[in-house]
């Protein structure tokens, strides 16, 4: 059985990501957005995300970024397609990292 093929434009996933994860860009020099994710103040990780071009984006950069963003694919579809709000992905964020430190 072949993976489900995902029809995200890059633009979409690019926006999906400022408006409900973050905000805040950390490289201005590099040719990808790098965004900081933090919870509770304090940063938990960066994330490089696609540029805004109307492309679809390729499988093998749609699953990196949901694995940064630690989601799983069908989260990540929910996130970008307003299924998932910022508030519920900070709850989602906060239960796995506090599961990974267990």
């Amino acid at each position: 059985m072949s993976p489900k093929v995902r029809k995200h434009l890059q633009s979409e996933i690019q926006e999906a990501v400022f408006k409900k994860v973050s905000k805040k860009k950390v490289s201005k020099r590099s040719k990808h957005p790098k965004v900081s994710v933090e919870l509770e103040g304090k940063q938990v990780f960066t994330v490089k995300i696609p540029n805004m071009h109307n492309n679809t984006l390729p499988n093998r950069e749609y699953e990196r970024i949901a694995k940064d963003l630690r989601l799983d694919m069908e989260e990540f579809d929910q996130l970008i397609s307003c299924k998932i709000s910022g508030t519920k992905y900070m709850e989602l964020l906060s239960q796995r990292i506090s599961l990974e430190k267990n």
